[in-house]
């Protein structure tokens, strides 16, 4: 039978072994650079995190907060029917897909105050302050 090995369990392992081997024997022996451990690539450093791996998140909060801000602007204005459609065509997305955007942005607290099925909301302080700073960091042209 094969036991599966998670690298996790290797590292914890290997940082037991090696502590027990600084405890019980002496540093030169372990560490120097014809060490035991050092002859076998191991050092005092601990292993660095690989790099995350998969889709890097497509959008960060400002961009939400700004999403927010036209799903706002375009209830306001009380001329869309679909306030969904309408975003979605401005910004080039399925309703399927903004409708989920919008819910995104919901969750990560960008808008508030409307209930399930209906169009609304308004913009929360955190979306305010997100779009602030983008405004002050936007460069001017002069």
């Amino acid at each position: 039978m094969v036991k599966k090995v998670r690298p996790g369990d290797f590292i914890a392992d290997a940082t037991e072994v090696m502590r027990m081997m600084e405890l019980n024997w002496n540093e030169a022996l372990v560490h120097a650079d014809g060490g035991i451990l050092r002859r076998y690539g191991f050092t005092r450093e601990a292993p660095r995190a690989k790099e995350r791996r998969g889709r890097p998140p497509a959008h960060d909060d400002s961009w939400y907060a700004d999403l927010a801000q036209d799903y706002t602007r375009i209830i306001e204005s009380g001329n869309a029917r679909s306030p969904v459609k309408q975003l979605a065509k401005e910004r080039g997305y399925t309703p399927n897909s903004m409708s989920r955007l919008i819910n995104r942005a919901r969750d990560r607290g960008m808008l508030k105050g409307s209930h399930p099925g209906k169009a609304g909301g308004q913009l929360t302080d955190l979306a305010v302050h997100l779009l602030k700073e983008a405004e002050d960091h936007t460069p001017q042209i002069t």
